[in-house]
């Protein structure tokens, strides 16, 4: 049996906590399109059963099948990563100002390589 240290244990409930975050934004943004997970299901050509096991953070949702949800209910992949005090507060920020959202043009070059820097430089701050 291979013995878990400290850190993975630490990164192993990190990863759990995410896929019940991504869960919970899925039952979220289907509830807000008045969807049951049977629909949702139906467009995913999977079982509702799936929907439920992604719903609940026990089956993990793959990278292309989030794609896909996001797709579904029109929202922006990063929807489903967003803190639950953090998501609140983004999305009323975009709804008093529009220009909160990025893009299209909004998202030129500059404007990711600068956003790309900012996170580096947050991310060396945590770690």
């Amino acid at each position: 049996m291979k013995k878990q240290y400290q850190g993975e244990k630490q990164e192993t409930q990190e990863l759990s906590g995410l896929e019940r975050t991504v869960g919970q934004r899925i039952r979220e943004k289907r509830n807000s399109r008045g969807w049951t997970q049977k629909k949702l299901a139906n467009e995913l050509g999977i079982s509702y059963q799936q929907v439920q096991k992604y719903e609940t953070g026990i089956n993990r949702v793959s990278a292309g099948r989030l794609f896909q949800i996001s797709h579904l209910l029109g929202v922006d992949i990063r929807t489903f990563f967003e803190r639950p005090d953090t998501g609140a507060r983004a999305q009323k920020a975009s709804v008093k100002s529009p220009t909160v959202r990025l893009e299209g043009d909004l998202l030129t070059e500059d404007v990711q390589a600068a956003l790309n820097n900012l996170v580096r430089a947050l991310a060396k701050r945590v770690h």
